[in-house]
């Protein structure tokens, strides 16, 4: 049968043409769009890794600037052969050194005591025997120092009745038995320092104190009178 419409199949197959036409062209247009995208991701790759490079040179060159700033003097470095060194001194308690004296035989000492007795002169005129006395209310624990004229004359108060003592803090070294010193038992002084200047304590009085004895003595006279009123009264 016959088309009555010839030119509708012309322009199909003109249509169609062009469609086909138009998708070549995308076909082509698409891989060289890719091929630019693959190309700019690549660069910017690259880019990114040459920042990275440059980044890591410049870490490299701060740790080889850190590096090259470290001291290299060899008197700074460490000695590992140097034995342990201690510059601590604890204080010692004067009985401790009475009750455990072989423990602290020629051992560097720190006590503090109040400064008791006389200050006696050494055979050597440079020198002085002074006591000093524990301050704990509980013990009378003493200990002899051998110390300096000039140590010595920062006492100002020795402790006897009604007096406190100077309180001495003395670092020296303790020796249960001085063999330069006749054997004595004793602490040679290194460093002597006042902790607390001496004072007198009047005794205050107490009126309260004498209530005992005049009861007693009232209770005395009250006998004594008794005793005279029964004997004249039996005359």
């Amino acid at each position: 049968m016959r088309n009555p419409f010839p030119f509708l199949q012309a322009l199909r197959a003109g249509l169609a043409s062009a469609l086909f036409a138009f998708a070549l062209l995308c076909g082509a247009a698409s891989p060289a769009a890719f091929a630019d995208e693959q190309g700019a991701s690549v660069q910017a790759d690259g880019a990114s890794a040459e920042a990275d490079g440059e980044a890591g040179a410049s870490g490299d060159g701060e740790g080889a600037s850190g590096a090259s700033s470290v001291d290299s003097d060899p008197s700074n470095k460490v000695d590992v052969t140097q034995r342990a060194d201690s510059s601590f001194i604890y204080e010692t308690d004067i009985a401790e050194l009475s009750e455990q004296a072989e423990l602290f035989d020629r051992q560097t000492v720190q006590v503090s005591g109040e400064a008791v007795g006389d200050i006696v002169a050494a055979s050597d005129p440079d020198y002085r025997w002074v006591v000093i006395m524990s301050t704990e209310k509980s013990s009378y624990a003493e200990v002899t120092v051998y110390m300096t004229a000039k140590q010595a004359a920062l006492i100002d108060t020795l402790g006897r009745y009604n007096r406190v003592g100077t309180i001495l803090q003395v670092t020296g070294t303790f020796y249960e038995a001085d063999p330069e010193l006749e054997g004595a038992q004793n602490v040679r002084a290194s460093s002597v320092s006042v902790l607390a200047p001496g004072r007198v304590e009047a005794d205050e009085f107490d009126p309260l104190s004498f209530a005992g004895g005049a009861a007693l003595l009232a209770c005395g006279f009250a006998l004594l009178f008794g005793f005279n009123y029964v004997r004249e009264r039996q005359r």
